[in-house]
């Protein structure tokens, strides 16, 4: 079972009717597979809004809001969606997709209507999660939802992700190489000058010795 909180009145019998209402798992747990087709977010959102969260598995923030979106997903449930997507593991490419990096922040967006909107407060509680899902979005930063990327985009999506992470060992990692590659070329180089000018002193001898 998960755990959701009671924010209403103190009466038993709504409080019995909404937990009756919050029996069933309201949060959705989407992977690379299932996000388009269940979502459509980029095709047009015909199975209505939904609020992602998008997490890492070291993510303690993450792990403490558990009980937050459940309640957020069955005060909504029939008119939005909540979900959730493991950027880390089954939900990587599609951390890429919406260019997300990788460090272990919570990330929310809401999807609506063929647009993203990025949650930007930080705060994580159901009063201000409840109120940007019914409203607040729009003031919000939105854009697009992208399609997703091609295989190739991905990879260099990857790639950008980690150098913005690691800077220092991703340099190091370039320079590595480069500096091979340097070392080759100098050490080509100075055998070509070596063989040049052994090559020189025999032709200065045969001239010579003439």
């Amino acid at each position: 079972e998960l755990p959701v909180l009671y924010d209403g009145p103190a009466n038993g019998d709504v409080m019995l009717e909404t937990f009756m209402r919050y029996k069933e798992p309201g949060v959705k747990e989407l992977t690379d597979s299932t996000f388009e087709h269940l979502t459509q977010a980029a095709s047009g959102a015909t199975t209505g809004d939904w609020l992602v969260l998008f997490y890492s598995d070291d993510c303690e923030q993450c792990a403490r809001m558990t009980a937050v979106l459940e309640t957020v997903a069955c005060k909504h449930r029939g008119r939005s969606n909540v979900a959730k997507v493991n950027k880390q593991t089954h939900g990587e490419k599609t951390g890429r997709r919406f260019e997300l990096g990788i460090d272990n922040k919570p990330q929310l967006i809401f999807f609506r209507l063929q647009k993203m909107y990025t949650f930007t407060l930080d705060q994580y509680d159901v009063a201000t999660l409840d109120s940007f899902v019914s409203g607040f979005y729009k003031n919000m930063p939105s854009k697009p939802v992208p399609v997703p990327k091609t295989p190739f985009d991905d990879l260099v999506q990857m790639c950008v992700d980690y150098m913005k992470e690691y800077p220092v060992l991703v340099g190091c990692g370039v320079a590595v190489p480069v500096i091979l590659i340097l070392l080759f070329i100098w050490l080509v180089r100075g055998e070509g000058e070596e063989r040049l000018k052994k090559k020189k002193k025999k032709k200065s001898k045969e001239n010579k010795d003439k």
